[in-house]
């Protein structure tokens, strides 16, 4: 699986990537997604390179910061969207 096959992945499971200053990658997953750790971190490198060319972020949906559940359910989409 490439890099950009995984972000897909992850991203349709309401994944949400950010880089960070020194090329840290900040994420939230939902737990089902835990199995994938491991090849995200031997991708790490071309991951960070997918963020740079999105701008710094990829995500799908407004999602719960907790469990990156997606919100769709709520009225407009204009409420805080944590558990």
């Amino acid at each position: 699986m490439t890099a950009r096959e995984l972000i897909e992945n992850l991203k349709r499971m309401g994944a949400v990537f950010t880089l960070e200053a020194g090329e840290r990658i900040k994420f939230q997953i939902p737990e089902s997604a835990a199995p994938l750790m491991d090849l995200l971190a031997r991708h790490k490198a071309d991951v960070i390179c997918l963020l740079k060319a999105h701008g710094g972020r990829i995500a799908t949906f407004p999602h719960c910061p907790h469990c990156a559940s997606y919100a769709l359910y709520r009225k407009d989409n204009i409420v805080s969207f944590e558990c």
